[in-house]
């Protein structure tokens, strides 16, 4: 499920501190700092609000899903309990929201709602490299590599392109992840994850604002009387 990939590029926001590169010495002396700048984002961060955007590419056929359009919440609780939630307006309306381990995936169209505990490693594999804030980001060093690509321009805002290639004995879903890190937020805006079979999956951050209000309310879903619940 697409709104999946969202909950976990959400989650990696608020991770915890990042590791050090384990990759060649010269793009360690380009990596570290940045990695260094993005901790320090991270533990100033106590809420986030931002407009998410996500596309599926499948280059074997040649084609795409229609694009994904919402708004994405945040708020840390702690170090390791984050409140989520994302409201998918385009192409249709779904509503997911997080507490603690529980969430609660509400979809009007179909007048459904599935509720259940996430499978935090289940997660991982299913949304790639920004639901590592699950297990804290120095698993994702035991996981990849890390590689500085180079600074890049996007949209007027300068970003520096950081490209992760998993290990021989890591090797699964994904051939390689690339995160572009905003050097405003000195946070990870961009993602593009390139799955086994080449399909790509490309998510966006932007609007991003730190440090809002953000009522407890709003990630607590009331859910019209007649909707269907299955457990997930």
């Amino acid at each position: 499920m697409k709104v999946l990939s969202g909950l976990g590029a959400a989650l990696a926001l608020l991770s915890t501190p990042l590791p050090r590169s384990h990759g060649a010495p010269n793009s360690d002396m380009a990596v570290t700092p940045i990695l260094e700048r993005m901790t320090q984002a991270v533990r100033r961060m106590q809420t986030l609000r931002a407009a998410l955007s996500q596309e599926k590419f499948y280059v074997q056929l040649g084609l795409k899903d229609p694009p994904e359009k919402g708004v994405l919440y945040m708020k840390r609780k702690d170090e390791r309990n984050v409140f989520l939630r994302i409201e998918i307006t385009v192409p249709e309306t779904r509503i997911i929201t997080v507490k603690g381990d529980r969430f609660l995936l509400y979809q009007p169209r179909i007048n459904q709602a599935i509720e259940g505990v996430i499978d935090r490693h289940a997660l991982r594999a299913a949304a790639g490299f920004l639901a590592y804030l699950f297990n804290g980001l120095a698993q994702a060093a035991e996981d990849y590599e890390i590689a500085f690509v180079g600074q890049e321009t996007i949209e007027g805002r300068r970003l520096s392109h950081l490209v992760l290639t998993p290990k021989p004995n890591r090797r699964g879903l994904y051939r390689r992840v690339d995160l572009w890190v905003d050097h405003q937020l000195w946070l990870p805006t961009v993602q593009k994850i390139v799955e086994a079979n080449h399909d790509e999956t490309l998510l966006k951050l932007e609007d991003v604002r730190l440090n809002v209000n953000l009522p407890e309310s709003l990630f607590e879903q009331k859910l019209p009387s007649g909707v269907q619940r299955v457990k997930g």
